[in-house]
């Protein structure tokens, strides 16, 4: 009986990997013993011996284990006693006995092959060329050697040559150019030939490259056995890994011949009747059957390889020939001309064999069917119509029902071709890629340069685009980076040498343009800040779409850099002394620009009115909402969206004077190019200066350039006037308590140092008191003028345009002015504190029509609300706006008449989308500029490279362009729900709860109350702390604006009013320089 073979206990060991199965599974695992590894070996080398091809990788570990390397060896017990079952070895025994033996590599005799003609070239061995050429003999040893030991690399040769040591005594004789060849062929094969294995490979692969020149297919088996013949004729074991899978010969020599062959494999047939086959690349264009019916007979014996010859019906073959004649499609097709990426220009690109096919395979035959079914489908509705027309009189009573159900029919429509649209641009987007992988990258699509272009201006990263290119979507990142120079240097071609002004491609003739300008700054991270980034940022905007194309005779460089024009670098400089200069206006300055009421402008009446509107619809209203998305719905009008021209960042700070001037000189010479005679520019406060000393010194400046302050930067400071304002009035209590804002937060707010927080901020504390205010009101109104209440408690309920364009009416009547100037001044009479809130509201309501004027494009109001914040600046010792807005305000009401219709018709402002009530003021879409070129797609990391810097700014605006078109074909923003934050549901739900919460403080802090009782009732207090303001700040509080106007007044007839060289000028010093 024979000796069980022992397992030790487990112990733990460096692998602890089964050696049979290679796991780590929940069975026990043995560390092996000398006993237990023999009996392993034993049973690996009959497991050889009959072939088992299930284990022949454990087989392989086994055998080279050495005795003594057990301590090293594990094994599962389960694994040990399968693989050592003699039941099992004997019924291997008997498969192998049954089964087909594996390819015999029975070594090929020279016999076979055809005989070396010693009298023509050993390498070509062709008579007719020797007869043409000149044919030299072998000569020296050195040519001999290099020839037999060459030889090896080919596997003809090496048979020619074979048991010769000399080819001088052999007499060998070649062509020049036929050795030369040769030489050139084994110099690129030696890598590859390291070995005899090596050696083997390489023969294989020439035979197969002349089998793919005549267009050849293959199968895998015959390719391994004609590899089998090989090995044996040198006699080289074949690896076992090869001969228990041929997967694994398919994926060796597959690297070697991808360029010659495709391997394809049928995937709906048995694992046992697969076969893959070998398609010639190079015969793409040759339907499968031609190259099926070649015969073999006349095929030279340098084809050792025998053709594939399937049977006659082969399901494969269809789909082989339908691939191939696709391919054939794709590769006959031109380049793609130029770089436009429109939704037309993909449609057509695509085959429509290829456009077909994959939209069968995506839609179905129902696609087929789409057509007839439509044209059936207009037919119906053609003849619906005319019965309706016939019935008309029949029908008057189901209208109502008739009008739901065509709403119905016409939402249906929409989604279905919602639906058919996505169907549609998937169907291109497979098309395209297919396009692009097939040609090898050659060929570029709309899509791939389109998101290609978009994705890079979005992140501008590398690995991204690497990633996205490897799978098959876009053009490759040195493909991008050629795009780009080629914009930049398209944009480049419109350069003023003198001034080194660029021109728009997008923008158009005939259309009033106006610029903003701003600085930009960048710290790349370093503590002493010497590496900061400085540079001046401007940019051209005009209303109306494109009305050509801008990528027009556009294609992609070579080039990957752009060569910067010195013109770009050059500062313009301006020879003046700075902070000397006094006012120059065209015209006479106006006391009375500075004086206006509300009832002097109509614009701002019916601004106000809609703001008493929208506090009492919302009263009623649960949840309520907010200021913008109720003007957003009774907003009737909605302008162009605008274009931006993005011109090239100017490296040089933008608070010099020189460099203003070089911003001034290109824009000029811009409007100049499309035939405007004035240039608009808009600054913040810290830039206009500078402008108006440029205006008033340089000649050709004082009649063309007109300077406007920015109402973004306007904004904010009036933020920082109200902060000043109500500093200590318990307001900023009533913020954190309410949870509106953290402590940090409300300090920011009341700096004027975050627009939108602090905006939103007022808007809801004004909301809050409006809600406590108005029920008093209307128990006023009730008192004074019941039907007055009543009609607009009707119009209140209402949802009709027409009710809210009456309602504002009714709210900016004479009537209820004066009723509501009535209850106002009774409650300030009886109530300081009532006074300074009441006035809280009146400064908030003045930043709401300045923010109004800019969504809604109103100018006169824009001028309205400006000077209501002017006495506030002059109050608060805001300098610079309290000195140059005055300045600022009496240029804007001596326009040109050119520029004053423009300005009129609204076109001053930024549209940046299709909303409504969304336009904003030049300096904020400015900053939103700014903001993309130090995001993630922008200028951070490459503002020390010129050449990258001006590349993306020169080619900034094409890009977008490129981008609009590719959103476009993919339908963005054509089904998106735009809409304001306001608009959303989360934040409507978030804006109710902060007015809830402030409005219940408010409340309990009896903001509004008349009962307030104590020695210090009549006097203006913090309604948190009750802290009590002495008589000299409440009386400066509560007359905050009547000191201001005064100050304003008195400057306004100091600095503007009296002449230049009058002596109070001179006393009071330059005006730049106060």
């Amino acid at each position: 009986m024979e000796k069980r073979a022992c397992l030790s206990t487990f112990m733990p060991g460096p692998s602890g990997y089964c050696i049979i199965c290679q796991k780590t599974k929940k069975d026990i695992i043995y560390k092996g013993t000398a006993q237990g590894l023999q009996s392993l070996k034993a049973s690996a080398e009959e497991r050889q011996t009959f072939q088992d091809e299930a284990n022949i990788d454990a087989i392989h570990r086994i055998l080279t284990r050495r005795t003594g390397d057990e301590g090293e060896v594990y094994w599962h017990k389960g694994c040990f006693a399968t693989f050592t079952d003699k039941g099992k070895i004997q019924r291997l025994n008997k498969s192998s006995r049954s089964t087909t033996t594996t390819p015999q590599t029975n070594p090929t005799l020279r016999s076979r092959l055809s005989s070396t003609d010693w009298k023509r070239c050993l390498f070509c061995q062709d008579g007719e060329k020797s007869k043409k050429e000149t044919l030299c003999s072998v000569m020296t040893f050195k040519v001999s050697q290099q020839i037999i030991d060459g030889a090896k690399c080919d596997h003809t040769l090496s048979v020619r040559v074979a048991g010769i040591s000399d080819l001088i005594a052999a007499e060998a004789k070649y062509h020049p150019n036929c050795y030369k060849k040769f030489l050139r062929r084994v110099s690129q094969s030696r890598g590859e030939a390291k070995d005899e294995k090596g050696r083997i490979l390489m023969w294989l692969t020439n035979d197969l490259r002349k089998s793919a020149a005549n267009g050849h297919i293959l199968e895998l088996k015959e390719v391994f056995s004609h590899y089998c013949s090989l090995a044996g004729e040198v006699g080289v074991e074949i690896p076992p890994s090869f001969l228990s899978r041929i997967s694994t010969f398919k994926e060796y020599i597959e690297p070697h011949i991808t360029d010659i062959y495709e391997f394809i494999k049928p995937r709906n047939e048995e694992i046992t009747g697969r076969q893959t086959v070998l398609l010639p690349t190079g015969f793409a264009h040759v339907p499968v059957s031609e190259l099926l019916i070649k015969r073999t007979d006349s095929e030279p014996d340098e084809y050792p390889i025998p053709v594939y010859r399937p049977e006659v019906e082969d399901d494969f073959l269809a789909m082989v020939h339908v691939a191939l004649q696709l391919r054939s499609d794709i590769l006959a097709l031109p380049p793609h001309k130029g770089l436009n990426v429109s939704k037309e220009d993909a449609i057509a690109y695509i085959p429509e064999k290829l456009y077909m096919f994959v939209r069968l395979l995506i839609g179905g035959q129902t696609l087929l069917e789409k057509e007839s079914d439509e044209s059936e489908g207009v037919e119906m509705d053609d003849d619906i119509s005319s019965e309706d027309e016939e019935n008309d009189g029949n029908c008057s009573a189901d209208e109502a029902d008739d009008d739901r159900a065509a709403e119905e029919l016409k939402k249906l429509a929409g989604h279905q071709k919602k639906h058919e649209q996505h169907v549609e641009t998937r169907v291109m987007s497979v098309a395209q890629d297919l396009v692009y992988i097939v040609s090898g990258g050659k060929n570029w699509t709309p899509k791939h340069i389109g998101l290609a272009a978009s994705l890079h201006q979005a992140t501008r990263s590398k690995q991204l685009v690497k990633m996205f290119h490897n799978a098959g979507h876009i053009i490759s990142y040195r493909d991008i980076l050629r795009i780009d120079t080629a914009l930049a240097t398209h944009t480049l071609s419109t350069m003023d040498k003198e001034t080194g002004a660029i021109i728009p491609a997008n923008l158009v003739q005939g259309r009033f343009i106006h610029f903003s300008a701003d600085n930009i700054d960048i710290n790349e991270g370093t503590l002493d800040g010497q590496n900061t980034f400085h540079a001046t940022q401007y940019a051209a905007w005009q209303r109306g779409p494109i009305s050509v194309d801008p990528l027009e005779n556009v294609s992609p460089t070579q080039q990957v850099t752009l060569k910067v024009p010195e013109e770009m670098n050059i500062i313009l400089p301006l020879y003046i002394r700075e902070g000397i200069v006094e006012p120059d206006l065209n015209e006479k300055v106006c006391e009375q620009w500075f004086q206006e009421t509300l009832s002097d402008c109509p614009p701002a009446i019916k601004a106000v009115a809609k703001d008493r509107a929208f506090h009492m619809k919302r009263q009623a209203q649960n949840p309520k909402p907010g200021w913008t998305r109720c003007n957003e719905e009774h907003s009737y009008t909605n302008p162009e969206i605008s274009l931006v021209g993005y011109m090239p960042i100017i490296p040089a700070p933008a608070h010099d004077i020189n460099t203003m001037n070089t911003v001034v000189r290109r824009i000029m010479q811009v409007a100049k190019s499309f035939n405007q005679s004035y240039a608009v520019l808009t600054v913040d406060q810290a830039l206009f200066p500078l402008l108006m000393e440029l205006k008033w010194i340089v000649p050709e400046y004082k009649d063309s350039l007109i300077p406007r302050l920015g109402g973004l930067h306007i904004s904010l400071n009036f933020l920082k006037v109200l902060g000043k304002h109500m500093q200590d009035s318990g307001l900023a209590e009533i913020w954190k308590e309410s949870g509106l804002f953290g402590p940090g937060t409300v300090h920011h707010v009341l700096d004027g140092k975050d627009y939108n927080k602090g905006v939103r901020a007022h808007k809801i504390t004004v909301q809050a008191l409006w809600q406590l205010l108005l029920p008093e009101f209307q128990v006023y109104l009730e008192e004074h003028n019941g039907n007055l209440k009543q009609s607009l408690e009707t119009y209140t309920k209402s949802d009709v345009k027409e009710d809210f364009e009456k309602m504002c009416d009714m709210l900016s009547s004479d009537t209820y002015n004066a009723l509501q100037s009535a209850f106002i001044s009774l409650k300030k009479e009886a109530n300081p504190n009532f006074q300074f809130w009441w006035q809280y509201t009146e400064m908030v309501q003045i930043l709401l029509l300045f923010i109004r004027s800019q969504r809604e494009g109103n100018w006169g109001l824009h001028l309205y609300a400006f000077q209501e914040m002017l006495p506030y600046f002059h109050r608060y010792d805001h300098t610079n706006y309290a000195r140059w807005g005055p300045v600022y305000l009496a240029q804007m009401k001596q326009l040109p008449a050119e520029v004053q219709d423009e300005f009129d018709s609204g076109n001053w402002v930024v549209k940046g989308s299709s909303r409504r009530f969304n336009q904003v003021d030049p300096d904020q879409a400015q900053e939103w500029m700014n903001g993309v070129g130090k995001k993630s797609g922008g200028i951070i990391g490459i503002t020390k490279t010129p050449s990258a810097l001006f590349r993306w700014t020169l080619s900034y605006s094409l890009r977008t362009h490129i981008a609009a078109q590719t959103r476009e074909m993919y339908h963005l923003g054509i089904y998106d729900e735009m809409a304001h934050n306001e608009s959303n549901a989360s934040r409507r739900l978030q804006d109710h709860a902060d007015e809830k919460n402030i409005m219940e403080l408010l409340q309990k802090s009896a903001v509004f109350s008349d009962s307030q009782q104590g020695p210090f009732s009549d006097m203006l207090q913090n309604i948190v702390t009750k802290d009590i303001a002495t008589a000299e700040i409440q009386d400066s509080l509560l007359n905050a604006f009547s000191l201001g106007q005064e100050k304003l007044i008195t400057f306004v007839k100091q600095r503007l009013m009296q002449p230049k060289n009058d002596d109070q000028h001179k006393k009071q010093g330059s005006f730049a320089k106060k």
